[in-house]
């Protein structure tokens, strides 16, 4: 392998010599222009709802159960905003951001119920809205008028759910139709079917479903913690076992749901009759052909759950396997039998 030789410089020393004696061109100066962006002149209002919007949601994608009270103890300030207002517009951007989160992210319910509760409890009773006061005339405050403000959203996506769901289940169809038909067409003419792709309706339905169910949930979390009371929620029953025709899937699916989280509680002695009529109508729909299998397992899942006295199958089987253990771990150790009967021979002459 031959070896690289090195130069002895002449031709760097030549490039040199030729860009100094090169003339160029002379270059004006950059001008600064009149609406450049600086950093240091931006000034962004305090209290802007843009900068409310963008801080909670800062605040609220950073919480977990781990860091919960740190996080919660900053959001609480940012609705605390609203002692300066005569109509607690801050305070309602926070319910709303906190709404929609808890909604979109079901998983994560029960820690966005107690970031209510939490809110409940803290808020200065300085906020104040001069335009909700309680019959007796004065304004509500503080705690209550976040309360009052988030049962509000619960009721309106509660109601504004069904609609969507309906126009955007509709468009979803629509649209799955026209994709088969456009498919067909191809496979006529012999031409590619195509990649078979989810459209935007289809989306939309899916996010309109998972956004109701959420609530569902949400709302079952805001009931254990006694955000909300039990006429609240027999309402919300009656409300997804209204449609006595032709229930829709998701309906069922969210009674099903929210049965699961809080029959329990709701099944008491004073709401037993009502909890007799729900159950009444939900086994005739165990019966109906109008829906798949899958939610009739669903309702007599929870029709069983009721007879069991609202015990799960888990937690059955958990008591069993215990009691097998306490039972065994006993004759292992050496714990004394109960004595025979008298006349009792069945025994006699085993080895004990």
């Amino acid at each position: 392998m031959k070896k690289v030789q090195q130069g002895d410089g002449s031709d760097f020393n030549n490039f040199q010599a030729n860009a100094q004696s090169a003339k160029l061109e002379p270059v004006a100066p950059l001008q600064v222009s009149a609406n450049r962006w600086d950093r240091k002149a931006i000034h962004i209002d305090p209290d802007s709802p843009e900068l409310v919007d963008r801080k909670v949601k800062a605040l609220l994608n950073k919480l977990t159960m781990e860091n919960f009270n740190s996080i919660s103890d900053q959001v609480i300030p940012w609705a605390n905003k609203s002692e300066k207002e005569k109509d607690g517009r801050t305070l309602v951007q926070v319910v709303g951001l906190v709404f929609e989160k808890a909604t979109d992210e079901a998983i994560w319910s029960e820690m966005y119920a107690r970031l209510c509760r939490k809110m409940v409890e803290q808020i200065s009773l300085k906020v104040q809205d001069d335009g909700i006061k309680k019959p007796q005339g004065k304004p509500i405050a503080g705690g209550q008028l976040f309360r009052k403000h988030l049962l509000d959203r619960c009721q309106e996506g509660f109601e504004r759910g069904w609609v969507a769901k309906e126009a955007t289940a509709a468009a979803a169809a629509a649209k799955a139709l026209e994709d088969e038909a456009a498919k067909a067409a191809n496979r006529r003419e012999g031409g590619p079917e195509g990649v078979a792709l989810y459209s935007d309706e289809y989306y939309a339905a899916q996010k309109v479903k998972r956004q109701g169910l959420g609530l569902i949930k949400f709302i079952g979390e805001l009931f254990k913690l006694q955000m909300l009371t039990q006429p609240i929620m027999r309402g919300y029953v009656k409300i997804l076992l209204g449609n006595v025709e032709s229930p829709e899937e998701v309906e069922i699916e969210s009674l099903c749901k929210l049965l699961a989280a809080v029959g329990a509680s709701l099944d008491t002695q004073k709401a037993r009759a009502h909890m007799d009529v729900y159950f009444s109508r939900m086994k005739e729909l165990t019966k109906s052909h109008n829906f798949s299998s899958r939610m009739q397992f669903m309702l007599q899942d929870i029709i069983e759950l009721r007879e069991r006295k609202w015990i799960s199958r888990n937690e059955i089987a958990g008591l069993k396997l215990n009691s097998r253990v306490v039972a065994a771990s006993g004759r292992r150790s050496g714990a004394p039998r109960p004595p025979p009967k008298v006349g009792d021979l069945s025994n006699f002459g085993k080895a004990r």
